[in-house]
């Protein structure tokens, strides 16, 4: 996965916005921005549409079967559709390509943590397993703008349209690494077939897991509740995270290479943070979360009222360490509930919130257009208030975990 999450961040990072920005331009269109943000919402609707039946597969067959069919039939041809795109600056090619990609990338997001819930216990080791699983993930989308910037300062500070889409194009080798170290990797049985066998209340679903709320059982509640929170989350942050380099690179007239790498630094951050919170394993969790999540909502509002350059970059780059870092809490909640035998399905409903944070790029491209980039981000700012309400009844409902 670390293969994986390098090559989307290379091809499909912060100088792919900036790549689609400058051709756009060139070739006529009025609002670049917008267009940004109909191919962000191509590729997370199309993952969305995808998730329930990769879900589905994920629990009825060998979860690994399911993401390297995936990887060869759609990934590779994805890859393929994107190179020939960024070569020869065929935009309208970039749909074609991010929507094949977008059911490959699908897949292996939600079968990484159906895959670890199935081999790690619940409880402290399953958060802590998450949170190494983040932690490498968030490193590696790191290493993306790192390894451009590295390049941009070697063989120029900017690049035009075409040496710009062949270094983008290039990043898509890690996709066939990670495709060959894939193909000798198999689960262990059919994933519906051991859920099938273990009872509601094994020593996994416990007592807690199985009391209901409002006539719901929580098994139920819980993953709904943090879907809920996530995907409002990702919402939220959709509308305005694809335009972050785009801002730095209009208001403060950063280059390229300082553009990557402060969104190399943005990545670490989440690294660190999520490293943190990996020792939270005996702490109540779901306090944590919200009080993180509060913490990052805070630090939002102070980067969109800072102007200076320096203070700006501080409240950026500090911001992730809280806001982004929650989700391996949120993930071991989850899968601590879920029955064995639909966590495929729970995992795809997680994985959504890329979706959902793709989606909403159509919005943000629309609101930049209009209202600028900080008012843009005040409207995220509001919506992560709007899951934080969402959120709260977990205080609650997850109160001995």
């Amino acid at each position: 996965m670390v293969l994986l999450w390098a090559t989307d961040a290379i091809s499909v990072g912060s100088l792919f916005d900036v790549y689609v920005a400058d051709v756009a331009q060139s070739t006529g269109y009025a609002h670049p921005n917008e267009f940004i943000g109909f191919l962000e919402s191509v590729r997370g609707l199309t993952a969305f549409a995808a998730a329930f039946p990769l879900g589905y597969f994920s629990d009825r067959f060998d979860r690994l079967a399911v993401l390297r069919s995936c990887g060869f039939v759609f990934g590779l041809t994805g890859a393929v559709v994107l190179s020939v795109a960024l070569l020869l600056g065929r935009l309208g090619w970039l749909a074609v390509g991010l929507a094949l990609y977008a059911i490959f990338f699908q897949a292996a997001s939600g079968s990484l943590d159906a895959v670890l819930a199935d081999i790690v216990p619940a409880g402290p080791a399953r958060t802590a397993a998450y949170a190494r699983s983040r932690t490498l993930m968030t490193s590696a989308r790191a290493m993306g703008p790192f390894l451009q910037a590295v390049l941009l300062s070697l063989f120029g500070r900017e690049l035009g349209g075409k040496a710009l889409g062949r270094l983008l194009a290039g990043g898509y080798l890690g996709l066939v690494c990670f495709l060959v170290l894939l193909w000798p990797l198999h689960s262990s049985g059919s994933a519906s077939a051991a859920g099938a066998a273990a009872p509601l209340a094994s020593s996994e679903i416990g007592d807690r897991q199985c009391e209901k709320v409002l006539g719901v059982p929580k098994y139920l509640l819980i993953p709904g509740l943090i879907a809920a929170f996530n995907i409002t989350f990702m919402l939220g942050g959709g509308i305005t995270l694809k335009f972050y380099p785009l801002f730095y690179h209009r208001e403060y007239g950063l280059s390229d290479v300082e553009i990557c790498w402060i969104m190399a630094g943005y990545w670490l951050a989440t690294a660190v943070g999520t490293k943190v919170v990996g020792l939270l394993t005996r702490c109540r969790r779901a306090v944590a979360v919200l009080t993180l999540h509060l913490m990052g909502v805070a630090l939002l509002f102070l980067f969109i009222l800072t102007r200076p350059l320096s203070w700006s970059l501080v409240s950026f780059e500090l911001r992730p360490v809280s806001m982004n870092a929650h989700f391996a809490l949120n993930t071991a909640l989850t899968m601590d509930y879920a029955l064995p035998k639909h966590r495929g399905r729970w995992a795809a409903v997680s994985s959504l919130n890329r979706a959902t944070w793709a989606g909403s790029a159509a919005v943000g491209g629309v609101l930049v257009d209009q209202l600028g980039f900080r008012a843009s981000f005040a409207v995220t700012g509001c919506i992560m208030l709007v899951a934080a309400a969402i959120y709260s009844p977990m205080l609650g409902l997850a109160r001995h975990i």
